[in-house]
C-alpha cells in the first residue's frame, strides 16, 4: 500500500513538470516568433554622459550635453552582466 502511494504521488510530481516545461517551451517559442531587437542606436542619438576608466587608470568622462560636433564613440569594456 505505502508503495503504490509512493508511486502515484511520483507521477503526479512528473506530470505537473511535465506540463510546467510544456508552458515554458510555448512561451520560448512565442519569444522565438517576435523579431530580434535592435542592438544599434539610431543616427541621431543622444548619448547620456558616461564615465570610464581610461588603460592607466586615470577617470574620463564623456559628454555630449553641450556640443553639436560630430563624434564617434567607441566603448569597450571587460565588465561581465550576471
Amino acid at each position: 500500500m505505502k508503495w503504490s502511494v509512493a508511486i502515484s504521488a511520483c507521477c503526479v510530481v512528473l506530470l505537473a513538470a511535465n506540463i510546467a516545461l510544456i508552458r515554458q517551451n510555448r512561451q520560448l517559442k512565442a519569444q522565438l516568433s517576435l523579431p530580434p531587437p535592435a542592438l544599434e542606436a539610431a543616427a541621431g542619438t543622444r548619448c547620456p554622459t558616461c564615465g570610464a576608466s581610461t588603460p592607466t587608470a586615470s577617470r574620463l568622462r564623456c559628454s555630449t550635453e553641450k556640443t553639436r560636433v560630430k563624434s564617434w564613440y567607441w566603448f569597450f569594456s571587460n565588465v561581465r552582466f550576471l
